[in-house]
């Protein structure tokens, strides 16, 4: 039973749904500068899939700034 005066959380009036989608474009962003700032320092990046790399570090970036957040 839902509290009085309070709506329905459904994903239109989630407030954190849309925290949670900048929170990972920002992660993609910042994977994306962090291997090119990388593959500078680290010659064996430069024969990763960048498309690998990118996923990894976007969700390795997002949990710990969603740790951080969170806290």
């Amino acid at each position: 039973m839902h509290a009085k005066n309070k709506p329905e959380m459904t994903t239109q009036n989630d407030p954190l749904l849309k925290q949670a989608e900048c929170l990972v474009e920002v992660a993609q962003i910042n994977g994306i500068a962090l291997y090119q700032s990388a593959r500078n320092d680290f010659l064996f990046l430069r024969d990763m899939n960048v498309n690998h790399w990118e996923s990894i570090s976007t969700i390795a970036i997002s949990g710990a700034k969603g740790i951080v957040i969170g806290s």
